[in-house]
């Protein structure tokens, strides 16, 4: 799969503040990236940098040649007087404004279908968050983007509007094919919609793969010692005599024929899912 974005040892400082340093991040075509990180890591600054409107103090950034055009949700402003019709035709304008009347209409009125905005008289300035979002991701798509770059998509809207988002995100990596790196404190969204997630952490970046963190725990009537002397060291006991073992269905299939061919009996069984916020914890301990 062709690299869309790549990143090799970006750093950003402002005066004796260090934001960012030693960043490496490739972003493949068509794949959803998420960036995670705590208040103040500087998710915004690397979008920022990326999108060209933060200078870079150090490092590279390199786009595909297939990339053309580059869209965002970030920091939107409108016109509050206007209707979002009117606000996407003037705004188009101020970037390009070469596109055929006819054809610019009915471009706006399909994007206002996507994001479920009513084409009508009302102005920004009456409009909830949720559809100030909804536009603004209209807005990101008028270009028709190669990459998108959202931040913080789901701030301030409710479990209807939250839901309605992960739905025209997942619909542009499917539909559309579009390479989106998005930012978010909601986790459980985040986890929903990305391929994979890269944390921010200690000023740099860390490729936290596809988050797996399924944990399973199997109790049986058997003892510590019988259980060590079963496994022989090839799966960890522990002192409670409980087997912990992330999700790994030959590893299970493996301990459950070893506990019924010693007569043993799994009196319990427990799934959990640490997901993200497992990162955020491991990391206040270090």
């Amino acid at each position: 799969m062709e690299t869309m974005v790549e990143i090799r040892e970006l750093k950003k400082q402002y005066g004796d503040h260090l934001v960012l340093e030693a960043v490496d991040l490739k972003i493949k075509k068509g794949e959803i990236v998420g960036l995670i990180g705590k208040n103040g890591s500087g998710k915004t600054t690397l979008m920022k940098m990326i999108l060209g409107f933060t200078q870079k103090d150090q490092g590279d950034i390199s786009f595909s040649s297939e990339m053309k055009k580059v869209g965002y949700l970030l920091d939107c402003k409108f016109f509050d007087y206007m209707n979002g019709y009117e606000n996407l035709k003037v705004i188009h304008g101020y970037s390009s404004g070469k596109t055929k009347p006819e054809v610019l209409d009915k471009k706006i009125r399909q994007l206002l279908k996507f994001v479920d905005l009513a084409v009508d008289n009302k102005a920004v300035k009456g409009y909830s968050f949720g559809m100030k979002q909804r536009l603004g991701l209209a807005l990101a798509l008028m270009e028709d983007p190669d990459l998108l770059i959202l931040d913080e998509p789901f701030v301030g809207l409710d479990p209807v509007g939250i839901e309605s988002f992960i739905r025209l995100i997942k619909d542009l990596s499917k539909i559309e094919k579009k390479t989106i790196l998005v930012s978010s404190h909601q986790l459980s969204e985040i986890e929903q919609i990305c391929d994979r997630y890269v944390l921010i952490e200690k000023k740099t970046l860390i490729d936290v793969g596809k988050a797996d963190q399924v944990k399973m725990k199997i109790i049986t009537n058997g003892t510590v010692e019988q259980l060590n002397k079963i496994f022989e060291s090839r799966i960890k006991i522990a002192e409670d005599g409980s087997i912990i073992i992330t999700k790994d269905m030959e590893v299970l299939n493996f301990i459950l024929e070893n506990v019924y061919f010693h007569k043993l009996k799994v009196i319990d069984f427990e799934i959990e899912n640490d997901g993200l916020t497992s990162l955020f914890y491991e990391e206040g301990k270090q």
